[in-house]
Order: C-alpha cells, then sequence, then structure tokens
C-alpha cells in the first residue's frame, strides 16, 4: 500500500505522535487573539492526558476516532465542551490531512451534534447596584462594573490602555474581530476608570481568569445575587 501511495504521488501518513503534531497546531494558531490561543492551548493540555495522543499519525484512522469520541463522552461534559473537543480534534485532523501528514482524516464526515442556544444570565440595573452597595472588590470589581457599563468584553477589558480613552470616548481595536470600534463611555463607566495614568486601564491579566472569577464569585455572594 506504501509503495502504491508513492507511486501515485499521494501523501503518506507522518511517524509523528498525535501529541507532536497536537504542539505544532496551537503553534500554528498565533495569528489569532490572545484568548482564542488559550481556549487552543487549555484544549490540547487537556487532551494530553489521553494515552490515544502517543499514537503516530499512520495509526490514526476509524478506530482511533471512535475511541477519541468515546474518551469525550466518558468525561461528563457539557453539551457546548464535547462538541468544542470533537470539533477542536477534527480541525486538527484536517490540517495534518492538508499537510501531507495524514493519508486521510477519519473525522471529516463524521457529524457532530450541533449545540442549542443556552440561555444567558445578564445583571439588572438594581443588582448593579446592590454590587456597589456592598464595596467594589480593586480592580476586579472596577473592571468588571465598567465591562457591563460598556459592554466590552474580558478580553478587551483586560487589553485596554489609556491611549485607547480619548476624553469620554474610547476608541479601541477590539481583539476578537479586529475591527476598530468607537465608544461614547457615559459618567458611570468613566467613574470606574477613575484617575488617568499610563499603560494598561486595570492591572488584571489578559488570560488567566480564574483569581478574577472567585472575585467575582465571593461579591455576588454577599450582594446577594443568586446569579453564575
Amino acid at each position: 500500500i506504501e509503495l502504491q501511495r508513492l507511486g501515485a504521488a499521494m501523501p503518506m501518513p507522518s511517524e509523528k505522535a498525535v501529541s507532536v503534531l497536537l504542539r505544532d497546531w496551537v503553534e500554528s494558531r498565533r495569528d489569532r487573539s490572545e484568548g482564542t490561543q488559550e481556549v487552543w492551548r487549555c484544549w490540547a493540555n487537556r487532551v494530553n492526558s489521553w494515552k490515544g495522543v502517543e499514537v503516530s499519525l499512520k495509526d490514526v484512522g476509524d478506530e482511533w476516532w471512535r475511541r477519541y469520541t468515546e474518551w469525550v463522552r466518558s468525561k461528563d461534559l457539557s453539551q457546548a465542551t464535547t462538541h468544542h473537543y470533537l470539533a477542536r480534534m477534527r480541525s486538527v485532523l484536517s490540517y495534518a490531512e492538508r499537510n501531507g501528514l495524514l493519508a486521510r482524516n477519519p473525522a471529516r464526515n463524521t457529524t457532530i451534534q450541533a449545540v442549542k442556544n443556552t440561555e444567558r444570565v445578564y445583571l439588572s440595573v438594581e443588582e448593579l447596584r446592590q454590587l456597589r452597595s456592598v464595596g467594589i472588590p480593586g480592580e476586579v470589581g472596577r473592571a468588571f462594573l465598567f465591562a457591563c457599563f460598556c459592554g466590552l468584553r474580558y478580553s478587551d477589558v483586560a487589553a485596554l490602555t489609556w491611549e485607547d480613552i480619548q476624553g469620554s470616548r474610547l476608541v479601541k481595536r477590539i481583539v476578537k474581530t479586529r475591527s476598530v470600534e468607537y465608544l461614547d463611555l457615559n459618567s458611570q463607566a468613566m467613574e470606574m476608570l477613575g484617575e488617568r495614568g499610563t499603560g494598561q486601564v486595570f492591572a488584571i491579566p489578559k488570560r488567566v481568569r480564574r483569581a478574577q472569577e472567585e472575585v467575582l464569585k465571593a461579591w455576588a455572594e454577599k450582594a446577594g445575587i443568586p446569579k453564575h
């Protein structure tokens, strides 16, 4: 079979391990936003705990994909996370196939169940007042309320610099969409900015969110708000 493939100038399966492919794939996504890169890194790190990633690409076929699918479904993940685990691996295998590392992507024609739209949870104006009434927990609290008052994502608030603030207007290249947006800031958002300085507006990291989430959780509990 290998001689036939060589004679037909078809790509040969690689001896490279799936774990190495995952690393190369993450590296290839450096042109994406920091948030997207972090999501891919976290996914790759978790998948590396599965023994199937030790297999070389020449042994990746229908049976390997079936075992990966079973492993993902055994993790008791949410529907959305399960969908992402399967869709991302399919993308990685397509990348390997395009680059001649894999003879055939076994996941190419598989159907991955679509994610149902989930209801988003919002804070009401009264609940924002409740949060303020129990005290704002430092930079994380100010950044959170600022996001509520102007609608920016976490990644954009974390990357916000004083150069982006022109008077009471925000001129910002949005991390996710790469588009430039102009946003007039209301008095409440301006209050959360505090005194003008230089560099980063809010001293919160662009990537690691767990510590910030714990602060917000404790703050909500203190204010008597039972929302995630």
